[in-house]
C-alpha cells in the first residue's frame, strides 16, 4: 500500500487489492480509519466492502475516503 498512500492521502479511493490488513469487525457502510503500513493516518472514510471481501477481493473499491490528510 505504500506505493498508493500518496494518492489515498489526496482523496483517491482505496481499492481492495491495496488493502494489507483490516479489522474483522468492519462491515460495508462502517466508518473506518485509513492508515498506511506504518500506521500513519491517511484519512477516514466509508467501507464499501466488509472485512472478508476487502481481504480476498482482487479488484473493486474497498473504502471511499470522506476526509484525507493531504501531504
Amino acid at each position: 500500500m505504500k506505493d498508493v498512500a500518496e494518492f489515498i492521502a489526496r482523496g483517491r479511493n482505496v481499492f481492495a487489492k491495496h488493502v494489507v490488513d483490516v479489522d474483522p469487525k468492519i462491515r460495508a457502510g462502517s466508518e473506518v480509519v485509513i492508515v498506511d503500513e506504518d500506521d500513519v493516518l491517511l484519512g477516514v472514510g466509508k467501507a464499501r466492502l466488509n472485512s472478508l471481501e476487502m481481504k480476498t477481493a482482487k479488484y473493486g473499491e474497498a473504502v471511499r475516503p470522506r476526509h484525507t490528510v493531504k501531504r
